[in-house]
């Protein structure tokens, strides 16, 4: 399906040349034959291509070398209205951003036209903006500073007189050839003094390549604000394997009873400054939202006196009756779109134009966004009552008084717009050239095409780069006791169970060297795990062998604890530490921070030990919702998965994200244990493993034969005899033994 030319980094693929920065692997060669095929056919791919195999560097390579090839075509035809494709190349998270501007600077087409989209979190760098919690109101009261009668831009940077126009002369400004990253960016505002978030986001209009999150693709609301234009460009999502629930909350909506409230009360201001004043302005526009406004707070209310439960759900067909009856009336939804419409129409002339309306006639950011955002999720309902369902919901959160000293929890009031079709925001996607979906783990791969509503002709499970005897794969059915393994809810509750789990953590922590991983279903189990151990020696015998962490549920306080980690597994490097551990041990939870592309390689991740198999919680009223509303769909669309089905591969797609922490490059090594005596039992539970995984499972149904066979394989890969015994007496443990 290729040719190799002359030089041995360069590959021609269905008439394409790509240059390489080195020998691609087979399972890189195989990405770019997908690649290729799928933006000259305009077709959509699904390409699973585990962690560490190059996956990126091939994603970049094949695509900017059919873009060139497209452009030259073009420019040699001398065609009028010549098409210039755009690429962009969305990933989950601002960090990962930055790894894929690495990768870029490795390629032959790092000279491309490009730019970076990103939040004022990352690019901010006004004095005052920048220490603020929500940067982006805080960057528009800046820009819109009310000075008398008139609304100001208060920010130099962004009214800095000399600035980059384009990616070359920031390129110049950076004082590099080199493809930029944010922190580039950020350096040359400063150094420069013109704004980075605003520089970045004007060079969309001419870039090439953009990089970005992909909810900037993904989002109708951050796309609009973005001014993003798909038609007929290319998308590539890489880490997509949660684009089925990001689609589905993209189009949905969680709002806050209080900010509704404020909202109106703010509109009602707003109509009766308005009204005092002589204008041309029709102050019963904000009259016309805020009443709205107040009687959808009224039914809110209402509706959920008296329930106990604190929950009430609705189908959008009942929700939407009571609406129109309700809180649309006496006007209509139309004419409140309308009317919504012109106010944020206002609001922007105002801004732009100074056109009358003074400082106190303009809705705040935080509320003018909740206006368009509630009436965008109104739109989608409307045209799709069927994908559906309406929840009323007070909630237990966190007090956000910046006066209280001590932070309570307090129920607060929402009210949820669930979306159970992700179709509904995909639909938007399918106007583009070709979408292309990759990650290590898109297994199971069937749900994408049911799911988004799309065909994806093009499909890759590609094998790992590492050779099979550096992976060492088992399932444990039974513990170091001889109790069975079932990880159901109702078992992992028990004393029984907690405790064999330590005790197996114990083992492989004195079995394996420097860094181990522990997946735990939810934060609720990793805690009652933890306050369980404490009340035995499990945790001090532990904490004997390795440094134990454990994954906070607040991001901020993970760097802390990473560092934290680290540091006790470097200190293992040349044997036991100071404290005589042999590393440390990191108990985090599936779908956490933890599992989604934290760099846990080499010696940091030496095991990963899955406990249980992480299902949604059955008791969650959305995933109930969305399990039902898939059986309904099946009965008239054979494609969309039975609700059984979806449920299982939430499960699995977030175990094959935790394991594949463990190996990130060719000459990694590291072993899995999934515990749960499921697996054994269910073979379609080990079909929807990945697939460089599931070729290599064994099933342990003895803890001793599982230690002696994990025994051998660390000893091996550490080049040592077999015979060693991890679990010796400290004293005559030698003091070099760890080393990695």
């Amino acid at each position: 399906f290729y040719k190799r030319m002359s030089d041995p980094h360069d590959y021609d693929m269905c008439g394409v040349k790509i240059k390489f920065p080195q020998e691609a692997y087979p399972s890189q060669v195989a990405m770019m034959e997908k690649i290729v095929t799928s933006l000259k056919t305009s077709q959509n791919a699904l390409l699973e291509s585990p962690t560490g195999s190059g996956k990126t560097l091939a994603l970049l390579c094949a695509a900017l070398a059919w873009q060139k090839h497209e452009h030259r075509k073009h420019k040699s035809t001398r065609e009028e209205n010549q098409k210039t494709y755009k690429i962009y190349f969305g990933t989950r998270t601002h960090k990962q951003v930055a790894q894929i501007v690495r990768e870029l600077r490795k390629t032959a087409y790092g000279d491309i036209q490009m730019t970076i989209l990103s939040s004022r979190d990352h690019t901010c760098i006004h004095p005052q903006v920048s220490k603020c919690a929500n940067k982006s109101e805080e960057c528009y009261e800046v820009r819109n500073t009310k000075n008398g009668g008139e609304i100001v831009n208060g920010c130099q940077y962004d009214m800095a007189k000399a600035f980059p126009e384009n990616d070359s002369q920031l390129r110049s400004c950076i004082g590099s050839e080199d493809p930029w990253d944010i922190e580039d960016l950020v350096k040359a505002g400063v150094n420069k003094e013109f704004c980075p978030y605003y520089i970045a986001k004007g060079f969309e209009r001419n870039a090439e390549l953009i990089i970005c999150p992909y909810n900037y693709i993904v989002d109708p609301t951050i796309r609009k604000a973005m001014q993003i234009d798909l038609q007929d460009q290319v998308i590539i999502l890489d880490e997509a394997h949660n684009i089925e629930d990001i689609a589905r909350e993209a189009v949905g909506g969680r709002f806050n009873l209080d900010i509704i409230t404020e909202t109106a009360s703010e509109c009602w201001r707003i109509f009766y400054n308005l009204k005092k004043r002589e204008t041309n302005l029709d102050e019963n526009l904000y009259r016309d939202l805020a009443s709205f406004l107040t009687r959808f707070e009224c039914w809110i209310e209402n509706n959920l006196e008296g329930i106990s439960s604190r929950t009430k759900i609705y189908s959008a067909f009942d929700a939407l009756s009571e609406l129109k009856k309700d809180v649309f009336t006496p006007s209509s939804y139309k004419v409140l779109r309308e009317i919504t419409m012109k106010v944020l129409e206002l609001q922007k002339d105002a801004l732009e134009n100074n056109s009358g309306l003074m400082g106190v006639d303009i809705l705040s950011k935080k509320n003018a966004n909740f206006v368009g955002q509630l009436f965008c999720v109104l739109k989608y309902l409307h045209q799709n009552l069927e994908d559906y369902r309406v929840a009323l919901i007070e909630e237990l959160v966190w007090d956000n008084d910046e006066k209280r000293v001590f932070p309570k929890q307090v129920y607060k009031t929402f009210i949820h717009f669930w979306c159970l079709n992700p179709a509904v925001c995909f639909e938007q996607l399918l106007n583009c050239k070709s979408i292309i979906l990759t990650s290590g783990t898109l297994s199971p791969m069937v749900t994408f095409s049911g799911e988004l509503g799309t065909t994806f002709p093009i499909t890759l499970e590609a094998n790992h780069v590492v050779k099979e005897s550096q992976v060492w794969v088992g399932t444990l059915s039974n513990g170091p006791s001889g109790k069975s393994f079932n990880g159901t809810f109702r078992h992992a509750q028990t004393p029984n169970f907690q405790d064999e789990t330590g005790r197996l953590v114990l083992t492989m922590c004195k079995k394996v060297p420097h860094g181990v991983l522990v997946f735990f279903s939810s934060y609720k189990m990793l805690n009652r795990m933890i306050e369980r151990w404490k009340t035995s020696q499990l945790w001090r015998q532990i904490q004997d062998e390795k440094e134990i962490v454990s994954e906070p549920k607040y991001g901020k306080q993970l760097d802390g604890v990473m560092e934290k980690f680290y540091t006790a597994v470097n200190e293992s490097q040349s044997g036991r530490n100071h404290s005589y551990q042999s590393g440390a041990l990191f108990l985090a939870v599936f779908r956490g921070k933890v599992s989604e592309g934290l760099d846990f390689a080499d010696n940091n991740a030496r095991a990963v030990i899955c406990v249980g198999i992480p299902f949604p919680a059955l008791r969650d009223p959305l995933v109930e919702l969305k399990r039902q509303y898939n059986d309904v769909k099946k009965v008239t669309n054979p494609n969309i998965l039975s609700g059984q089905k979806w449920y299982e591969i939430q499960a699995f797609r977030a175990l094959n994200q935790a394991l594949g922490r463990c190996i990130r490059h060719k000459n990694d090594w590291g072993a899995i244990l999934m515990v749960d005596e499921r697996y054994n039992r269910n073979q379609d539970y080990v079909n929807s493993l990945s697939k460089w995984v599931r070729g290599n499972v064994v099933h342990y149904h003895n803890c001793n034969q599982m230690n002696e066979s994990l025994q051998t394989f660390v000893a091996d890969m550490k080049g040592e005899p077999s015979t060693l015994n991890f679990n010796r007496d400290r004293e005559s443990f030698p003091q070099n033994v760890f080393t990695g």
